[in-house]
C-alpha cells in the first residue's frame, strides 16, 4: 500500500502540471482573443499575467515530476543487455 501511495504522489505532479499547462494555454488564448477585439487594457494585461503565472506553476510541477523520476527516466535510455554495447 505504501508503494502505491508513493507512485500516486509522484504521478500527481505530472497530472497537476499538465492541467496547469492546459489552463495557461487557455488563458493566453483568451487574452489574445481579447487583444484582437480591443477589450479594455486591464483585461488584456490581467489575462496575459495570469497565463504566464499558470505557465510557471505548470513548469514547477513538471520539473518536480522530472526530478523525482530522474533515475527511472534515465534508465529508459540504457541498454540492459551487455552484448548490445558492441553495436
Amino acid at each position: 500500500m505504501e508503494r502505491f501511495a508513493k507512485y500516486k504522489r509522484r504521478n500527481g505532479y505530472l497530472y497537476i502540471g499538465l492541467v496547469l499547462a492546459a489552463l495557461a494555454l487557455l488563458m493566453i488564448a483568451v487574452s489574445v482573443h481579447e487583444f484582437l477585439h480591443n477589450e479594455p487594457f486591464i483585461l488584456r494585461v490581467t489575462g496575459f499575467g495570469a497565463g504566464i503565472l499558470w505557465g510557471v506553476a505548470a513548469f514547477v510541477c513538471l520539473r518536480a515530476y522530472y526530478r523525482i523520476n530522474l533515475s527511472e527516466l534515465s534508465s529508459l535510455g540504457r541498454k540492459t543487455n551487455p552484448d548490445d554495447k558492441l553495436l
